[in-house]
């Protein structure tokens, strides 16, 4: 998030949400059950690098857009437990 101008962080239990002032989201942290919204890492376990979208060891802890939402603006979000919610 380095050079990005941060106007929302969002968390939920294991992972977090960072919107910019250009609404872009970047995602981090847990996404055991796909809660990052993209690919993350360890598929087959903690130190396994290969991509997963969900699973117990999946996880990403550098902060990562969210191309899914490329070109939409966000400007607020939610997350809990198991979900993370864009508008």
């Amino acid at each position: 998030l380095q050079d990005k101008y941060v106007v929302q962080i969002i968390t939920g239990r294991y992972h977090s949400m960072a919107i910019t002032d250009t609404g872009a989201v970047y995602t981090w942290g847990l996404n055991d059950w796909g809660q990052l919204g993209r690919a993350a890492a360890g598929a087959s376990g903690a130190d396994d690098p290969a991509e997963c979208y969900q699973g117990p060891s999946c996880h990403d802890g550098t902060p990562k857009k969210v191309g899914q939402l490329e070109g939409t603006k966000v400007v607020g979000g939610s997350a809990g437990r198991y979900n993370t919610m864009v508008p």
